[in-house]
């Protein structure tokens, strides 16, 4: 799951506090959660997101 935290995910404490929850239930589920932020580049993603699903088995 790839998840893009805008600028209140920071400033925002009772936000914070939700996502944290959230990745907690996600990852109990046995998700793997890729947090981005618009920071990140292009390149940086892809390369995340190809190494996540190659770790979880998936062949190019």
């Amino acid at each position: 799951m790839i998840e893009y935290d805008g600028g209140h995910h920071f400033t925002d404490e009772r936000q914070v506090y939700r996502d944290v929850d959230r990745v907690h239930r996600i990852a109990a589920l046995g998700w793997r959660v890729i947090r981005i932020s618009r920071t990140h580049t292009d390149a940086y993603i892809t390369s995340t997101v190809t190494s996540t699903l190659i770790s979880a088995g998936w062949r190019p």
